[in-house]
Formats: C-alpha cells, structure tokens, sequence
C-alpha cells in the first residue's frame, strides 16, 4: 500500500476499471446534476451544510457513484447551499417596493427618547393576563397589522425557508441585522413582519380568552389606561368583547 501512489496513473486506472467492471460512474460525470439536486433541496428545507453533505453522499451510493474527495464534496454543498441562501433573500428583496424597503428599515431604528428599536418592542410578547395587558396587545397587533405587508404574496418561498428566516429576524439583535447587505436585511425583516402579523393575533386573542373566561371575581366591564392614542381597531376588538374602554386623558 505504501507503494500505491507512486506511479501517477494507477489510481486513475483502478477507477477506469471499477466504471468499467462494476458499473459504477466517476463523480465528475454527475456533479452538475448533484449540485442542482443539492440547491433544489436547500432551496425547499433550508437544511444546513452537514445534512446536505450527508444526503449527497447518500445520493451518490444510490446512482453508484465513486465518492470524490471530502473536500471536493464539502466545497460543492457550501456553493449550492449560498447560491440557495441567495435566491431567497433575492425573492423576498423583489416582492417589495422602495417604499415598503424603507419601512422596514425603519424599523431598526432606535427613535429618540427610547433605549429600544421598533423591532424589539414589536417582537416583545404579552407577559401579564389583564386589562391594561389585553389592549397592548390589541395594540400591538394593530400596529403590525398597520405596517401593510399582510398583502405581500411570501408564497412564493416555501414555508420553511420563511419560517426558518423568521426565527432568525425575531432572535437576531437590531444592530446585527443592520449590517447585512440590502437583500438579506430586508428578506429577514419581511419574513420576521409576516410571522409577527400571526403571532401578535394570536397573542392577542389569547390574552382575551384567559381574561374573558377567568374563573373567580367579577369579570371587569371597563378597562382604564393612561393613554388615549390607541387605534379604532382596539376600541372594536373591545367593544365586540363586550368591553368598554375608556382611555385617561393626560395633564391639561
């Protein structure tokens, strides 16, 4: 064995006579098709470059394929798997306009007099079941609801990828996500929105439910807080809950 890599050829020899003999095909053969094979299955479940290795590896044993290098092989996935990376932030990127690009944006940043951005207080769930806690989450729903990308068509991804780009957008810090290049950013940030347009409803109902159906003492019929800018959407969502909601007026 020692000797075996001393003359050039004699590998190259064994694996002519291995197509040859055993049917089996040499790697350079399939690897356009592997690579197409390997993007489709990046594009549809977002997997990352260790199972992508180990599933085109097993694709290669199915189809009698001679392994190649574990680096020729490592290096064709982490092509495969960016170029996939980058067709979904492009899909996203195009669904929206320069208007809608910048709102996002906008919500990185930290507006004066607050130590958080937008996005960190939009991504903040209800932790309280209450009154005052029912219409901030109201609130809270409408105001994402309010950003206009529920009519952004992201269907056009599949559903993991989304998913799996939203996860990172509401566990991602503001200053992070800023630093990413203009089709990144905005795919987290719309992927993150749209997850947040669900959610925030589903928080919002519920809080509602818990309040609505607790058990003990008197359900309240009025719901007081100290300020009075919240939407008509929380004073309907109230008011078909059999709530009234009376808003305080600040100091004169």
């Amino acid at each position: 064995m020692k000797s075996y890599g001393e003359r050039e050829k004699t590998r190259f020899e064994h694996v002519w006579e291995l197509c040859q003999v055993g049917g089996w095909y040499e790697f350079s053969t399939v690897e356009d098709e592997l690579g197409e094979w390997i993007e489709a299955r990046a594009w549809t479940t977002g997997d990352g470059p260790k199972a992508l290795f180990n599933a085109a590896v097993a694709w290669l044993r199915e189809r009698r394929v001679l392994l190649s290098g574990v680096s020729t092989l490592a290096r064709l996935v982490a092509a495969r798997c960016e170029a996939a990376n980058q067709r979904l932030w492009a899909t996203l990127h195009q669904l929206l306009d320069d208007e809608q690009r910048a709102a996002l944006d906008g919500l990185l940043e930290v507006p004066d007099a607050h130590r958080n951005s937008d996005l960190d207080r939009m991504r903040r769930p209800p932790v309280r079941v209450s009154g005052p806690a029912m219409v901030d989450a109201l609130q809270r729903a409408a105001e994402i609801l309010g950003l206009g990308f529920a009519e952004v068509d992201t269907e056009v991804v599949p559903p993991r990828r989304l998913a799996e780009l939203s996860r990172y957008g509401v566990q991602g810090k503001a200053s992070l996500l800023r630093r990413h290049d203009d089709s990144r950013r905005a795919a987290t940030l719309l992927a993150t929105v749209t997850y947040l347009q669900t959610r925030a409803v589903d928080d919002s109902l519920h809080v509602l439910d818990v309040l609505y159906d607790r058990d003990g003492g008197q359900k309240p019929q009025m719901i007081a807080t100290d300020t009075a800018s919240y939407s008509d959407i929380v004073f309907g969502l109230l008011t078909l809950a059999g709530y009234t909601y009376a808003p305080a007026r600040g100091p004169a």
